[in-house]
C-alpha cells in the first residue's frame, strides 16, 4: 500500500555516488533519521516524509542488516551513508515515502479516536466533528452534518458534534466513504424529534468489510435499527408511565427538553452501529446503557464476528424497567458483578455477530459508593478478554498474586487518584470463575495516580499495558529501558508506563517511557499500543 522504490548498489560500487534532488523542497533530517521534505504552498507549509533507509545485504537466504543513513550535502543533494559491510555483495537500499493528508472541514475541530483497517490494508477513522464541512461522499447516510432541534447547533462554532465515519484507500489517495453518524431532527431510527451531542471512540472491520462503530450519543434519535438490542437511550423521566404511555418513541430520547409536564432529561448512552462496506446504509445499530448513563471505551470483534465493548456506566437505580423509566445495564446470568446502585463502574460485553444476543456481560470496579471505575483498552487473548483502565475505587476486585492488591487511600472508601488496573476475563466460565485475574499497576506513594490507555496480547498469550503514571515507585524491572522516571512538581513523574504481564497476570518486564533523568516534562499522555509477531512493542501518544 506504500510507493516503493529500492536503490540496487553492485558489488564493488559504491553507494555515495546516489544523489537526489527535490525541486521546490527544502530536505532536512529529522531526528529519527527521517528524510523530510518541506513544502510551500498557498495554504502554509507541508511537509513529505521518508523513513530513515532500510539497507541490508542477502546472505545465505536472509536479510542482513546494515546500519546506514539519508545526508544532505552540497546545493541540498540528498545522499546515502552507509557503514561497513561486505562490498563483494550486493547491497540493497530502501527507503519508503510515508505519506501524511489532512481530512477534515475548514473551520472547527474534527479528531480521530478510533482507527482500523480491513485486509486489503484500507483505513477506517472515526472520531468527533464539529465541522459543516467535513468531507463527505455521495449516496452515505448522513452527507450533511445532521439537522439540529430548534434551538441549539449541530455543527458549528459554540456547537454540539456529530460522530463521522471515513473510508480511505491503501494508498491514501482516495475517500471510499465518508459520512457523518448522529441523531437528526428528521425522526430517523426509533425515537421523536430532537438532537444532541454525538462522537465515536471505536472501530472495528469483520471478515465483510463492514465497520462497527462504537460511540456515544444524547441525541434522542439516534439511528438505530428496528432488530436493537436495546431501543432506549438512557431516559430518565418524571411523570408517566413507562408501561402504558403509548408514545414511548418520544420517551426513548436522551437529549433534555419539556414536552407538556413530561420532563424528559438523560445522560450519555453508548452505541453500536454496522455500516455496510460503502457507508451508504446502517445494517445494525443499537443503544447499550442504563439509565444512569454509560459511556463508551473500546471495541474489538473475534474471529467468529462476536462484538466485545467495554467502557463505564453509571448503574442507576437497580431493577427493571420501572413506571420510573430507570434500569440498569444488561448482564448475563454468568456475570463476574452485577450492578450495585449509585456506582460508575466498568463494563465489559460480549454480543453475538448478529447483534441480538448477550453472550457475555459483567460489571467490574467497587462497590463503595462515589467510585469511578473505567475502560479505556481492550483486547482478546486466546478466547479470553483483557481490559484496561483506572479506578479510584479501593475495594476495586484483585485476585491472589496480583502485581498490586490496594490503592494509596484518600478516604475509607476512595483512593487517592485514579490508579490503573488490568483485568482478565473467561467468558466461558461463570461468576467468580469468570475472573482470570486483576491487578492495580501503581506505586504507593500518597496524592499520586496512573491509568491504562491501552492494552494488547500476543500470540504467547502475554499482556501489555501502557499508560500514563505519576508515581515515582511504580513497579518497574532490572535492565529495562528507562527503570526510573525524573520527578518533577514534587512527587510526581507524569510520564508512560509499559508493563508486560503473562496471561496469568505475572509481571514479565515493566519501564516507563518519557522525560529522561535531567529533563523538565510537563507531561506525557499514551494513546494506543500493539505487538507484532516478533513481540517488538509499538506504542503511540504525546507528549509535552
Amino acid at each position: 500500500g506504500q510507493l516503493e522504490y529500492d536503490f540496487v548498489v553492485a558489488p564493488q560500487a559504491d553507494p555515495s555516488r546516489i544523489k537526489l534532488a527535490f525541486a521546490g523542497a527544502h530536505p532536512r533530517l529529522a531526528p529519527s533519521g527521517d528524510l523530510v521534505l518541506s513544502l510551500a504552498s498557498k495554504s502554509g507549509q507541508h511537509d513529505i516524509r521518508f523513513k530513515k533507509p532500510v539497507i541490508y545485504q542477502q546472505v545465505d537466504g536472509a536479510r542482513q542488516p546494515v546500519s546506514g543513513r539519508f545526508s544532505i550535502g552540497a546545493h541540498q543533494q540528498v545522499g546515502f551513508q552507509v557503514d561497513s559491510y561486505d562490498r563483494a555483495r550486493e547491497l540493497i537500499i530502501d527507503p519508503q515515502l510515508i505519506y501524511s493528508s489532512y481530512l477534515g472541514g475548514s473551520t472547527q475541530q474534527s479528531v480521530p479516536y478510533g482507527m482500523a483497517l480491513n485486509t486489503a490494508g484500507d483505513i477506517y477513522l472515526t472520531g468527533i466533528t464539529n465541522a459543516v464541512d467535513y468531507p463527505t461522499t455521495p449516496g452515505v447516510i448522513f452527507p450533511s452534518c445532521p439537522a439540529p432541534m430548534t434551538g441549539s447547533t449541530k455543527c458549528g462554532p459554540s456547537s454540539l458534534s456529530s460522530a463521522f465515519v471515513s473510508k480511505i484507500s491503501a494508498d491514501g489517495r482516495t475517500l471510499i466513504y465518508s459520512t457523518y453518524l448522529g441523531g437528526s431532527g428528521a425522526g430517523t431510527g426509533i425515537g421523536g424529534v430532537g438532537s444532541g451531542a454525538d462522537y465515536a471512540v471505536g472501530v472495528a472491520v469483520d471478515a465483510n468489510d463492514e465497520a462497527w462503530i462504537l460511540g456515544g450519543t444524547n441525541s434522542n434519535n439516534f439511528p438505530i435499527t428496528n432488530d436493537a438490542y436495546l431501543i432506549y437511550c438512557t431516559p430518565s423521566i418524571i411523570g408517566f408511565n413507562f408501561n402504558t404511555d403509548q408514545d414511548y418513541g418520544e420517551k426513548s430520547g436522551c437529549a433534555s427538553f419539556n414536552s407538556g409536564n413530561e420532563y424528559i432529561y438523560g445522560n450519555t448512552s453508548v452505541f453500536i452501529v454496522k455500516l455496510n462496506p460503502t457507508g451508504t446504509s446502517i445494517l445494525y445499530g443499537t443503544f447499550l446503557g442504563s439509565s444512569g448513563g454509560t459511556y463508551p471505551g473500546a471495541i474489538v470483534l473475534d474471529g467468529a464476528g462476536n462484538v466485545y465493548v467495554a467502557g463505564a456506566t453509571n448503574t442507576g437505580q437497580v431493577g427493571p424497567i420501572a413506571t420510573s423509566g430507570d434500569y440498569v445495564f444488561p448482564t448475563t446470568a454468568s456475570a463476574y458483578q452485577i450492578p450495585v446502585a449509585d456506582t460508575t463502574n466498568a463494563f465489559v460485553t460480549e454480543l453475538s455477530a448478529d447483534g441480538h444476543s448477550l453472550l457475555y456481560s459483567t460489571m467490574f470496579g467497587g462497590a463503595t459508593n462515589s467510585n469511578t471505575n473505567y475502560v479505556s483498552g481492550l483486547a482478546l487473548n486466546n478466547g479470553k478478554i483483557v481490559i484496561g483502565g483506572a479506578s479510584d475505587s479501593p475495594s476495586m476486585p484483585t485476585t491472589p498474586g496480583a502485581i498490586s492488591t490496594s490503592c494509596p487511600p484518600y478516604t475509607a472508601t476512595q483512593c487517592y487518584q485514579p490508579n490503573a488496573f488490568v483485568a482478565e476475563f473467561d467468558p466461558t466460565q461463570s461468576g467468580a470463575a469468570s475472573l482470570v485475574f486483576s491487578t492495580f499497576l501503581n506505586g504507593k506513594s500518597t496524592g499520586n495516580g496512573s491509568q491504562v490507555y491501552g492494552v494488547a496480547t500476543d500470540s504467547s498469550g502475554n499482556i501489555y499495558a501502557v499508560g500514563n503514571d505519576n508515581f515515582p515507585d511504580f513497579p518497574t524491572t532490572a535492565g529495562v529501558l528507562q527503570p526510573t522516571c525524573f520527578v518533577h512538581g514534587g512527587n510526581s513523574c507524569n510520564t508512560y508506563f509499559v508493563t508486560k504481564m503473562t496471561g496469568a497476570g505475572a509481571m514479565v518486564w515493566s519501564t516507563f517511557y518519557g522525560s529522561p533523568s535531567g529533563a523538565m516534562g510537563l507531561g506525557a499522555n499514551p494513546l494506543a499500543i500493539t505487538v507484532d509477531s516478533s513481540h517488538n512493542v509499538y506504542i503511540a501518544g504525546s507528549s509535552q
